[in-house]
């Protein structure tokens, strides 16, 4: 008998998609770093200046680039432990937890949350222990009326 692991499903698909809406946005903004027009650059660098800090946008396009790259690769082993997670439950629990530990780091925070509740639940998760005999009439699960009585006669607790 197969697992339901169906809430876990909708939790996986919902931080695969947050986490490619937020690849979307951070595209997005590399797109605006790359325009890099003269109002833009003037604006970076006042902002930069109000917080003590010396970035260029080169340093910052890089950074994006890099953070885009990550994302990618994060979102792409999410969607395989999805995809995987019936067959396997416990090497898709430990693709969640590194995803989620790599999530960390690119501050996909959100998916990263469900991504760990996910891999918890799967790592909690037993499988059935009926083989498919439920409602079968099998020898291990007959009655007995003689072992009944049997038991009846030497247990005085058994009514």
């Amino acid at each position: 008998m197969r697992m339901k692991l169906k809430a876990e499903k909708i939790m996986a698909w919902i931080a695969n998609g947050l986490s490619i809406l937020y690849v979307i946005i951070v595209i997005f903004g590399l797109f605006l770093l790359k325009s890099n027009t003269q109002e833009f650059q003037a604006m970076f660098d006042e902002i930069t200046q109000q917080q003590g800090q010396t970035i260029s946008t080169d340093m910052m396009y890089m950074s994006y680039i890099i953070q885009v790259v990550a994302l990618v690769i994060v979102s792409i082993i999410a969607i395989i432990a999805t995809l995987i997670m019936k067959a396997n439950r416990v090497l898709a629990a430990s693709l969640f937890i590194v995803v989620a530990i790599i999530s960390l780091f690119v501050s996909n925070l959100v998916a990263m949350v469900l991504w760990l509740i996910v891999a918890i639940r799967l790592f909690t998760k037993k499988k059935n222990k009926n083989d498919g005999t439920r409602g079968q009439f099998t020898k291990e699960n007959s009655w007995n009326p003689e072992e009944e009585l049997k038991d009846k006669k030497n247990d005085p607790y058994i009514y």
